[in-house]
């Protein structure tokens, strides 16, 4: 691993060149550094996700660089290990403190996070390695489960060998005897089926731990690849990755130990469900975008806290418009709904949408800092599904609407209820906005049913 020391930043941060002149709270890079990152933005500009990863700007003469709405960790050619956490709010005043509080919301979502598990991520790592890059912390994790497999045993499956051999066995391929044997007459051309390790889930594994020993710096991460790999060495990398990874999509519960691990591979080999770049400037990154983080946790914490109720994430049961040509366009798609089960006496339902943004609650001349776009999508959200059928049956529904946003010091406490139908007999949509704090992971519970009991109150 780089003996340089991480330098830690967060989203929407300025990064300056050390010794110029500066705002209070940017952050400092080396010449060089500065340069080598200035430059890899530059020369990835064309890629669609640059822009929200990172951006240049000069004012006044002055250079600095930008953060935007990804967090992760990149390293420059020369070195220089940058993190970037997600900006959580804090006034704590310890500085240190903060960035041990953001780099461990970081890991929770990051543990959570659909497109990439990494469920046997430990917080403990972070109190014996203070300074271990996050990409450190993803492969170390990659590795562990590994270790997990190996001790419960590599699964094997029947694979269709084709070989030439001196004794015939199983089936005898015609096209191959007649081409490669007729001159000689004691080899077969066979083909039949062998119980090995040699198979798509285990090749992606091996593969997977060629490109972390590549990318890893960490002196013990590649130590401990080293000895998997050889361990591991019967078994040939994937010469076809999508191939392989369709192969092993498969429902069999004999195979259900490899479903994380499978999932892992999947974005590190085809760098999905996560932003990385690579290039003449920079050795390795690899950056999450914050929201999509926080709203898959959130998702999570409510599968696991609400668990009397029905939970979907991504539900898709109604289009925006229900005939165009005869067909259905657009598809809703709120982040999470909560109903009640069927068979509850009354039907409850209640719609959350999870925005990484900071409110503030001291600005209602400015609505406090309230998207009108996600009023309107709330609003939407709410007519489709007051009315219509749910769980097979015909009702009437006044579902309850819900903005969750994160923590923050100016936001501290559900905001008054906005009402967007002002009617007499209350039956109208209403809407509340809600901080969910990510700092204090002993509360995770009591939040979740706060905001289930503050939605239905309202």
């Amino acid at each position: 691993m780089s003996s340089k020391k991480p330098i830690v930043t967060h989203e929407f941060g300025v990064l300056y060149i050390e010794g110029q002149a500066h705002r209070e709270g940017d952050t400092p890079l080396g010449k060089i550094t500065f340069e080598n990152l200035w430059d890899f933005i530059l020369s990835n500009r064309a890629d669609e996700n640059a822009d929200e990863v990172m951006s240049v700007h000069t004012r006044g003469g002055r250079r600095y660089i930008k953060t935007g709405r990804f967090v992760g960790t990149i390293q420059t050619r020369d070195g220089q290990i940058i993190e970037v956490l997600p900006k959580i709010y804090r006034a704590t005043g310890q500085q240190e403190e903060d960035k041990d509080v953001c780099r461990r919301v970081f890991l929770n979502m990051l543990r959570h996070f659909t497109d990439a598990k990494a469920r046997s991520f430990q917080n403990a790592s972070l109190s014996t390695k203070k300074d271990f890059p996050i990409l450190e912390v993803y492969i170390s994790n990659y590795i562990n489960t590994v270790e997990q497999l190996l001790v419960g045993g590599l699964k094997k499956n029947y694979t269709l060998v084709a070989e030439n051999q001196k004794f015939l066995k199983g089936k005898l391929n015609i096209g191959q005897q007649i081409t490669k044997n007729v001159a000689n007459k004691v080899a077969f051309a066979i083909q039949y089926n062998k119980y090995i390790e040699d198979i798509p889930q285990n090749r992606l594994i091996v593969s997977t731990l060629h490109k972390l020993l590549s990318v890893s710096h960490s002196n013990t991460n590649k130590a401990h690849i080293s000895t998997l790999l050889t361990i591991l060495a019967d078994i040939p990398s994937s010469s076809n990755i999508e191939g392989d990874l369709r192969q092993a999509n498969t429902n069999n519960r004999l195979f259900a130990s490899y479903d994380m691990l499978l999932k892992w591979s999947s974005q590190f080999l085809l760098n999905r469900g996560f932003t990385t770049f690579s290039g003449h400037y920079v050795n390795q990154s690899l950056l999450f975008q914050a929201e999509r983080l926080f709203e898959d946790f959130i998702a999570y914490l409510f599968k696991k806290y609400a668990s009397s109720y029905n939970i979907d994430a991504q539900n898709t049961r109604y289009f925006l418009v229900d005939r165009h040509n005869e067909r259905q366009m657009f598809h809703l798609r709120p982040d999470i709904l909560v109903e009640s089960n069927p068979d509850a006496p009354i039907h409850e339902c209640i719609i959350i949408d999870t925005k990484w943004k900071a409110l503030d609650s001291t600005k209602p001349d400015k609505n406090y800092l309230l998207d009108i776009k996600d009023m309107y999508q709330l609003y939407v959200y709410g007519q489709k599904y007051r009315l219509g059928e749910s769980k097979g049956r015909e009702i009437d529904v006044m579902p309850k609407l819900v903005l969750l946003y994160p923590y923050s010091e100016k936001f501290t406490k559900e905001l008054p209820t906005f009402v967007y139908d002002d009617m007499e007999d209350g039956l109208g949509l209403k809407l509340t906005a809600i901080p969910f704090n990510l700092a204090e992971p002993n509360t995770y519970q009591t939040q979740i049913e706060d905001i289930i009991r503050l939605a239905k109150e309202n």
